[in-house]
């Protein structure tokens, strides 16, 4: 019964929340793309705090309903990653993002932005993260686990 109000919502409002969400944090401001990443990470996190009960039934329900997974992998694909497709490839196109595949950098993305979120807010049932935790994060995506970045800021 849940999923019979929350899907079609989701269905219907995800590509508007799509566009805001892009909207609102791929700006002029945006000159890198770790501030992007940081812009992204916040605002999810802000989404997922608000909406904490939502995420956590929907998370578990996708562990055991295959159609649900699916459907939502669909409407994912076709919402948000052509929207990080123009975002990975502008930063590409400045020198400022690795050459690798797209499909590469975006499958490391959401695997570690899915397991942050999941980790956090589901396993561990937290109510919030705080900014410094997010900064690590994304300090951990854009440096990896290498010495040379420790001081990198």
């Amino acid at each position: 019964m849940l999923f019979s109000i929350i899907f079609p919502f989701i269905k219907s409002a995800l590509p508007s929340l799509a566009n805001e969400v892009f909207r609102e944090i791929f700006t002029e401001k945006t000159a890198t793309f770790e501030d992007f990443l940081m812009a992204f990470f916040k605002n999810r996190t802000q989404f997922i705090i608000e909406n904490r009960q939502i995420f956590q039934v929907v998370v578990k329900e996708l562990i055991y309903r295959e159609e649900l997974r699916n459907e939502l992998l669909s409407l994912f694909q076709e919402n948000i990653t052509p929207r990080i497709n123009q975002v990975v490839d502008y930063f590409k196109a400045q020198g400022k993002l690795i050459q690798l595949p797209n499909e590469m950098i975006l499958k490391v993305l959401f695997t570690f932005i899915g397991g942050f979120f999941i980790s956090n807010f589901v396993w561990l049932n937290r109510s919030t993260v705080s900014d410094d935790e997010v900064k690590t994060a994304v300090r951990f995506v854009m440096h990896g686990l290498s010495s040379s970045n420790e001081g990198s800021e």
